[in-house]
């Protein structure tokens, strides 16, 4: 680490690492939520009454899956049966004559497709969106 001029911080309050360069780096530092801060987020939609957030939000954190993952799932990623969930691609944006337009691309953001089991919190939210489309 010290060759790469990079260092190690921690944040006491939380005990969570992160990982912070030193130097004139181009590395962005990743913070996560708390499993505080995600029940005071669902906690606040789910007040507001807005179940389609709520939700969206809840597959989201159940996931761990990117925004653009998210928004490019199909009714034939989900398997029911086996409770699992194929994410094979991202909506990304794109120029195309002077406009920006969102395009489903045919592959993950590091291209790779992956399989992930679902907690019963995710099949809730992604029953509630193939019952109200």
């Amino acid at each position: 680490l010290e060759k790469y001029n990079y260092g190690f911080t921690w944040n006491i309050d939380g005990l969570i690492k992160s990982f912070k360069p030193k130097v004139k780096s181009h590395k962005r530092i990743r913070s996560f939520y708390k499993e505080k801060e995600i029940q005071l987020i669902l906690n606040y939609l789910q007040k507001k009454e807005n179940l389609y957030w709520y939700h969206f939000f809840r597959l989201g954190f159940s996931l761990g899956a990117r925004i653009g993952e998210i928004c490019s799932l199909k009714k034939e990623n989900y398997h029911r049966v086996e409770k699992v969930l194929v994410i094979n691609s991202t909506l990304q944006a794109a120029y195309q004559d002077g406009k920006i337009i969102v395009q489903d691309s045919d592959t993950t953001k590091n291209g790779e497709s992956r399989i992930v089991n679902l907690t019963e919190s995710a099949i809730e939210a992604i029953e509630f969106f193939l019952n109200h489309n």
